[in-house]
């Protein structure tokens, strides 16, 4: 059987956007409002979902050009594992 992890025990490290070469990185996490990550059933990826608030002329201030890299750690306390 697979293990279930309650989502409130789900523990978000910094989130940050660069980039596709990985140049100019932003730290975002104050910007984030939601992270939903799931698994697609349609083509066995994981997916996820991240909303950002908007109200600070985002275009002028991330590096935002079509072809970003958003990295982020995400660490369950029971575990203790980093991922």
């Amino acid at each position: 059987m697979a293990e279930t992890v309650d989502a409130g025990s789900v523990e978000l490290d910094s989130i940050k956007i660069t980039t596709f070469t990985g140049g100019n990185p932003q730290e975002i996490s104050h910007l984030v409002t939601a992270v939903d990550i799931f698994e697609s059933l349609d083509n066995y990826t994981i997916v996820c979902d991240i909303m950002v608030t908007e109200g600070i002329e985002l275009m002028n201030f991330l590096p935002i050009g079509a072809e970003e890299k958003v990295t982020f750690k995400i660490k369950t306390p029971a575990r203790g594992k980093e991922i």
